[in-house]
């Protein structure tokens, strides 16, 4: 009988251990202050809604900048029907397929069909706690986050000339720190903008054989467009 339940409780001890260690990542309002947290921004600009800080605690090791924002958002993101999650089209929705975005005097509607155009995506940025926004030059799918460091998005719009342009809020633990209209915020070769007939690297999600493929298509097109 001891031995039964000695087998019982041990079996009850692994589940929890088990239960644990996959223990889903969780998403708070605000900017993280500890350490091995990891704090995501989502700055919808010219989409005009109010910007997303939320830290996520509880993420695996090498989590990647896809985990997290996933878990920030308690949702994926859309990635188009041409690439799939090759290139992130929509965060939290937006923009919607109904939105009109003006580029250059036209209208655009994104879709999520093919790949979105320069002048209207969602640009991926990294930082650590105080530093500045760095353009990412992996995709979220293929980057890992750092702990206590900074997620970034922010949707450029009809920016092709400046380049893509970081979030404003600053990567720091003070939610009154953001980056006037113009300046700077960002920092490294990565923060550069895609050169004419180039792809955003920073909106390429896709990994492997997928990931070059969609990657591939995606500069075609986009030179095909650009010319």
């Amino acid at each position: 009988m001891r031995r039964l339940a000695a087998v019982l409780l041990g079996g009850l001890l692994a589940l929890a251990g088990t239960a644990g260690a996959h223990a889903a990542p969780a998403a708070t309002d605000g900017h993280c202050t500890d350490g091995a947290s990891v704090t995501v921004v989502v700055d919808f600009q010219e989409l005009d809604e109010d910007t997303i800080i939320r830290c996520v605690r509880g993420l695996a090791d090498g989590a990647t900048g896809h985990e997290a924002l996933v878990a920030a958002l308690g949702e994926a993101p859309s990635g188009t029907i041409k690439d799939g999650p090759g290139f992130v089209c929509r965060i939290a929705g937006h923009p919607a397929a109904d939105t009109d975005l003006v580029l250059g005097g036209s209208t655009y509607r994104e879709d999520c069909v093919v790949t979105p155009p320069r002048e209207a995506f969602w640009s991926y940025w990294h930082a650590s706690a105080g530093g500045d926004w760095t353009y990412a030059s992996f995709g979220i799918a293929n980057r890992e986050v750092q702990p206590g460091g900074y997620e970034g998005w922010s949707f450029s719009l009809d920016t092709t000339g400046s380049g893509p342009v970081p979030p404003r809020s600053l990567p720091t633990a003070s939610d009154g720190d953001t980056v006037e209209p113009g300046g700077d915020g960002r920092t490294g070769s990565g923060s550069e903008p895609a050169s004419d007939g180039e792809v955003p690297m920073g909106t390429v999600a896709g990994v492997g054989f997928v990931g070059a493929a969609a990657l591939a298509g995606g500069v075609v097109w986009w030179r095909r467009r650009e010319g």
